[in-house]
């Protein structure tokens, strides 16, 4: 891999916050500047559910419009989801639709294979050498929520359940890094969007293991992976009313962890209204990468137990994604 002293970081990112076209190029570092601005706009009504993705695929060359845990190891094929939505308003809160399909895609010629077709309806977590992994996912006025885990032969068939994954996790349900799943709990009362227990699923044992826990009143989620293959998770006070005196958190902080609660704070702000990086890390031999969730346009670096913002040149509305590692 390069040396992230001095290589050339996959970006992406939006001109405006509610636009369906983004823009890719390559940042510099630690240099400056964005070479290759490239654009790709999301044309599916089923994207408005997810959050615009891109990668850079090393293998064929070009930027693909999806997140990276959706190309296959070899670089060679990508899923995606969608679903049947309805054509006219519906009332009321609740599901959106209950059919949809999971295609899989050649990189280099485009060609579409649906390899599962109809009931329930799946996202895409990630595609692996042992499967592709999908979370069963319930479409809503209010966005998309996840829960549990499931393996499909990319080939096509029928989606297992995966061992040890039928727990109740909040809305952003398992995410694959490495050999295990990791969730985030609820480890009293309880919730919908973020939990404040950290878990991991060994996706060949099945064994779930406790990493953290956080106070009732913190919200904590799994960012990725750092160069080490340590998880790195950000945790902040939940917005109501007097939680960050309760659980004496006030702004957020970001961790990694080598074993469960052992770990290392790498960033801390008490900037209350300050926002975490965005998930995944890409990792090259010195360094992790995450993308930057607010103004003005940045991405983390993480290195030596240190995370930094670094400054990525772009215009747009203040949001960066990392498509890759620096290469």
């Amino acid at each position: 891999m390069a040396s992230s002293s001095d290589c050339y970081l996959p970006v992406y990112w939006s001109t405006a916050i509610t636009s369906n076209t983004i823009h890719a190029g390559f940042y510099h570092y630690p240099g400056g500047g964005v070479q290759g601005d490239t654009s790709m706009t999301e044309d599916s009504a089923s994207q408005s559910f997810f959050d615009n993705s891109a990668t850079y695929d090393r293998a064929v060359n070009r930027w693909l419009p999806v997140a990276s845990g959706a190309v296959s190891p070899n670089g060679l094929r990508f899923a995606f989801a969608d679903y049947d939505l309805p054509t006219t308003p519906v009332a009321g809160s609740g599901t959106l639709t209950s059919t949809g399909r999971v295609h899989v895609v050649d990189a280099r010629t485009g060609a579409d294979q649906v390899v599962f077709s109809g009931s329930p309806t799946f996202s895409v977590v990630a595609f692996t050498s042992r499967g592709l992994y999908l979370s069963q996912v319930a479409l809503t006025k209010g966005g998309a929520s996840a829960s549990g885990l499931f393996v499909l032969d990319p080939g096509g068939g029928t989606p297992r359940p995966v061992a040890g994954a039928d727990r109740t996790l909040d809305q952003n349900g398992w995410q694959v890094y490495g050999p295990n799943a990791w969730g985030v709990d609820f480890a009293s009362g309880g919730g919908h969007i973020s939990g404040n227990r950290v878990l991991s699923l060994d996706l060949e044992t099945g064994e779930v293991r406790v990493w953290k826990t956080w106070a009732q009143d913190v919200l904590a989620v799994v960012l990725g992976l750092d160069a080490q293959n340590d998880p790195i998770v950000g945790a902040f006070a939940s917005s109501s009313a007097g939680a960050a005196t309760r659980s004496g958190m006030n702004g957020l902080q970001v961790w990694t962890f080598t074993s469960p609660d052992v770990g290392t704070l790498v960033y801390l702000t008490n900037d209350p209204i300050a926002t975490l990086p965005g998930r995944p890390a890409f990792s090259d031999t010195h360094a992790a990468w995450l993308g930057g969730n607010s103004p003005p346009s940045s991405v983390w670096r993480l290195a030596s137990e240190h995370m930094t913002r670094v400054p990525v040149p772009v215009a747009g509305s203040g949001w960066v994604s990392v498509a890759g590692p620096c290469l």
